[in-house]
């Protein structure tokens, strides 16, 4: 049964969580290192790394034991924290590149103070816990899981050095030990130029769409800079992209692991459209869209060589 008591106060901003993700950086002694070094950040934390196991198993086997002591992990099946043994748990399913991430999002549960009373305060029943603090306690782990895979705002300080584009997110992905699709997310949510990303996903059906059969491109989400959100306020993404789109070519054309490029125009809302570039790649799963502003014209479509 749920006890009374406990006021559960998150920080108002990600400041909090800005100042913590720093104070463990620096406690594990990173420094100029990359990735950041995983096991280093699990010994501060006071954890250990329990290795890969099946986690649905592993939370079977300790009905009426442990499992009431994981404070994540019930719900989703890639990384678990099991609070009692003060032990990170990572599923066989999760890909090699996602586990740099699991681990700091575990490790995240176990530093950030104010979960750690409500932790403290439950003991070993995690299940009374109100959805809405756990969902706001993923969220937490998450973006602090974020700051440490990423160094804070280091990734954004490195990508200054370049020029903007899919290739330079790519190779700064293998530079710090995540995936593509996550590097080019934050790559573009913290750049300071005007960019979007849009994530898309070729659809496993057929649709009738303007009297024939088409397959369309379905949009999962988009991020985007904060100058881009600015320029381009108010701006509806389309959720499917079908080959009328002046998009849907570019699209369809991408294979393989190469970035390609070409112009598009975005329409602003009663003024005349902007001349953007559009670079576009995919991973064989997810199609990606960057968006930027055009610094010079060039002539049509053209495959972009990223260097390994």
């Amino acid at each position: 049964m749920r006890r009374k008591g406990l006021a559960v106060r998150p920080p108002d901003s990600e400041a909090e969580l800005e100042k913590i993700a720093r104070g463990l950086l620096r406690a594990a002694d990173v420094g100029d290192r990359l990735p950041t070094p995983q096991e280093d950040l699990i010994r501060c934390a006071e954890l250990v790394h329990g290795g890969v196991i099946d986690l649905e198993e592993y939370r079977e086997s300790r009905v009426g034991k442990i499992s009431k002591a994981l404070a994540s992990g019930l719900e989703k099946v890639m990384g678990l924290l099991d609070v009692r043994e003060k032990t990170i748990y990572i599923s066989p399913k999760a890909h090699q590149k996602q586990v740099p991430f699991l681990i700091f999002h575990e490790v995240s549960h176990k530093v950030i103070p104010w979960q750690v009373e409500v932790y403290d305060y439950f003991e070993d029943n995690f299940e009374t816990l109100d959805p809405s603090i756990k969902k706001v306690f993923e969220h937490e782990a998450n973006t602090l899981g974020s700051k440490l895979l990423f160094q804070c705002d280091r990734l954004k300080k490195q990508a200054r050095d370049y020029q903007l584009g899919i290739g330079v997110a790519l190779r700064l992905a293998d530079d710090f030990g995540a995936s593509y699709h996550s590097c080019l997310r934050h790559y573009v949510a913290t750049h300071d130029h005007m960019c979007c990303l849009m994530v898309l996903r070729k659809a496993c059906y057929a649709e009738e769409y303007r009297g024939q059969l088409e397959v369309p491109f379905e949009v999962c989400y988009a991020v985007q800079s904060e100058k881009f959100a600015q320029e381009f306020d108010g701006y509806i993404w389309p959720v499917k992209i079908y080959s009328d789109h002046p998009l849907y070519g570019l699209l369809d054309a991408t294979f393989g692991s190469e970035v390609f490029q070409d112009n598009f125009k975005i329409g602003k809302e009663n003024e005349d459209s902007v001349d953007v570039v559009v670079e576009s790649w995919t991973n064989s799963f997810n199609h990606f869209l960057l968006i930027k502003g055009r610094r010079k014209p060039f002539s049509g479509r053209k495959k972009v060589v990223v260097a390994a």
